[in-house]
């Protein structure tokens, strides 16, 4: 469809401009009122092309996202139907039941997480998502989300540093969608630091925002791969081999988030070296 409308506006293009010199060898007043017809045809054209590439466009993204769930969904789901499968008919032996049903459980919770993150995005996307803010302490936010991935920190023997100006940092925010935001970019940094590596979390500020910054030690993220970090379904290349059960919807829900209350993130990273992500909260006025 989009290759016969593309012919049809260059045969259109094409005749537009064959026909000025007609117009232009007859300075009389019919050849002048055909060429502001022709002008505006022109116009209008611009328009249609304007929206006509918009809407291309957004098929192209629509038809990409949805390649994207396709695959990301039937992965986790033909190991499970797989695994049940030979289980059931007895191909696994009942030594192995066990790991294969771990397995089973683990690929669930993968497809329970895509199903999550795409009702997130839905949510933000929808426009509908309004975030009742609130005043609380994002030093004691991270020191919760640290707590609960204890054992993974352990098993990696990382070296966790806090840099905080002060003991409480309260902001003004949307205490749920906050926690969501640091505990995906915490997740990521524990996943991607190397082991025996460094993961460190820092809350500075200014006269009116705190700026919280997540770093890891690791294999870091390209320049180019920078530019795309936050894009639906992105997985960074040096990274992929590592993050095989993530789907590539974190950074952009985190971006999202961070996007309607109004504030910045961004990332900077040495590749091959370490990574790090930072972003701002609006400071909460705390009565004296």
């Amino acid at each position: 469809m989009f290759k016969k409308i593309e012919t049809y506006l260059s045969i259109i293009i094409v005749l537009s401009f064959a026909i000025i010199p007609f117009f232009l060898y007859k300075n009389d007043t019919i050849n002048i009122v055909l060429l502001s017809i022709l002008c505006l045809v022109w116009v209008l054209l611009l328009i249609f092309l304007t929206v006509y590439f918009t809407k291309k466009r957004i098929y192209k993204q629509t038809d990409e996202f949805l390649a994207s769930v396709c695959h990301d969904l039937r992965t986790p789901l033909t190991g499970i139907c797989g695994f049940a499968d030979a289980i059931k008919d007895g191909t696994v032996s009942k030594d192995k039941h066990n790991h294969y049903l771990n397995v089973i459980s683990d690929e669930a919770n993968r497809l329970s997480r895509i199903v999550n993150n795409l009702l997130d995005i839905s949510r933000i996307n929808s426009g509908k998502t309004v975030f009742q803010k609130e005043m609380f302490d994002i030093c004691e936010t991270l020191r919760l989300v640290l707590i609960s991935m204890e054992s993974k920190i352990e098993q990696k023997n990382l070296q966790v540093t806090f840099d905080f100006e002060n003991e409480n940092s309260y902001v003004f925010a949307n205490k749920d969608a906050i926690h969501q935001v640091v505990y995906n970019l915490c997740d990521n940094a524990v996943k991607f630091c190397n082991d025996n590596g460094s993961l460190a979390l820092k809350v500075s500020g200014n006269s009116s925002k705190y700026v919280i910054s997540v770093y890891n030690s690791g294999s870091g993220i390209s320049e180019e791969d920078q530019k795309q970090i936050f894009g639906k379904f992105f997985k960074a290349k040096d990274t992929a081999s590592i993050n095989k059960s993530g789907v590539g919807l974190g950074l952009y829900i985190v971006k999202s988030i961070i996007d309607i209350h109004n504030e910045s993130i961004f990332v900077k990273s040495d590749c091959g070296k370490d990574c790090e992500f930072v972003f701002t909260l609006s400071k909460a006025k705390v009565k004296e």
